[in-house]
């Protein structure tokens, strides 16, 4: 996480609400903030016009456009604390305190908003804070029923699983997956399900949870291959690790065999980069599979429709060749941390 730069939400269910302030395609000059930010003198309660200045103070990564947008943000906080808006800045240290107790006070008369709560936790999570957490549980709390907390929660989970101390991770993992069980209870849609399933399975791979993943793996794969054959060769990949390392390999590799035919007989181009994928080769190679890895990538390079694909599958390639071990783990941490 940067140490300047991070994320401040305010949101609202209401529909009518305008999510993005009504600039336009006008483009804001110096000038023009200088006149907007006079008006609000003579008329402190324009929202609209701070909505404008917000949004291009949101565009200005710099320090004084940080600390032109704090009484903005703090009118908001008193005034609409229901409104939704984003603003990327470098605050410092004192102004993310200055925030953070603003909006502890806000809370305090809000209790029962769950946005409200809910997305000063996500603020807070993207400052490390630890009271994150306990904002995002009291979100979930007051609306149990509502999968954007629930869902939150759990995602808070895996990335603590990944970026906690060591000795915490398990935990958390524990945590993720008993939280996704319950969004999975909820009433869902189809796209968030498999939004949820495909960020948390992983999770559960991970940490051998592997009932967890194995059910909602199969849940996907009836999704896609009714009319998603992208996601059924997601749903295969899961199947396929989740499988060798509970020690069935054979099962294993004929969900990679299936995920392979899939690819084969579709119009997909290209996915030995995926992050599943990179994940399988990784352990198949750990465990002396090179010929299996070989003949995946052979087929995944007949359908590369990009230069650099093909050209980073065939390095793949000539390491095998040449007795040595790709580092897909570069690849796929890289991809985890974007």
């Amino acid at each position: 996480m940067p140490d300047d730069t991070q994320d401040f939400k305010l949101s609202s269910d209401d529909p009518s609400h305008d999510l993005h302030p009504p600039t336009g395609d006008i483009k804001m000059t110096e000038k023009s903030v200088q006149e907007l930010e006079r008006e609000l003198v003579l008329d402190p309660d324009a929202q609209i016009i701070r909505k404008q200045l917000m949004e291009f103070y949101g565009t200005q990564n710099t320090p004084s456009a940080a600390l032109a947008a704090l009484p903005h943000i703090h009118w908001m906080i008193d005034n609409c604390p229901g409104e939704y808006f984003t603003i990327t800045l470098p605050f410092t240290e004192e102004q993310r305190f200055e925030i953070k107790q603003h909006c502890l006070q806000s809370i305090e008369l809000h209790q029962d908003d769950q946005n409200m709560i809910g997305d000063v936790g996500l603020t807070l999570s993207c400052w490390k804070d630890p009271l994150a957490e306990e904002l995002l549980r009291k979100a979930h709390q007051v609306n149990p029923k509502e999968l954007r907390w629930a869902w939150e929660l759990a995602s808070y989970y895996r990335a603590q699983s990944l970026t906690a101390i060591p000795e915490l991770r398990p935990e958390y993992a524990r945590l993720g997956v008993f939280q996704t069980e319950r969004c999975l209870g909820l009433k869902i849609a189809r796209g968030d399900k498999i939004g949820l399933i495909t960020e948390l399975t992983p999770l559960a791979i991970e940490f051998r949870y592997f009932s967890q993943a194995r059910k909602w793996s199969r849940s996907l794969l009836l999704i896609g291959n009714s009319d998603m054959k992208w996601l059924a060769l997601i749903a295969l990949l899961f199947l396929a690790r989740i499988e060798i390392l509970d020690g069935n390999y054979q099962q294993g590799k004929a969900f990679l065999d299936d995920a392979l035919e899939v690819f084969r007989s579709t119009d997909l181009s290209y996915f030995a980069g995926g992050l599943e994928m990179m994940r399988l080769l990784k352990l198949l190679l750990s465990q002396g599979k090179e010929t299996v890895v070989s003949e995946t990538l052979e087929i995944c390079l007949t359908k590369c429709d990009q230069p650099d694909q093909a050209e980073k599958v065939r390095a793949w390639l000539s390491q095998l060749q040449n007795g040595e071990h790709p580092q897909f783990e570069t690849e796929y941490l890289a991809m985890e941390t974007r």
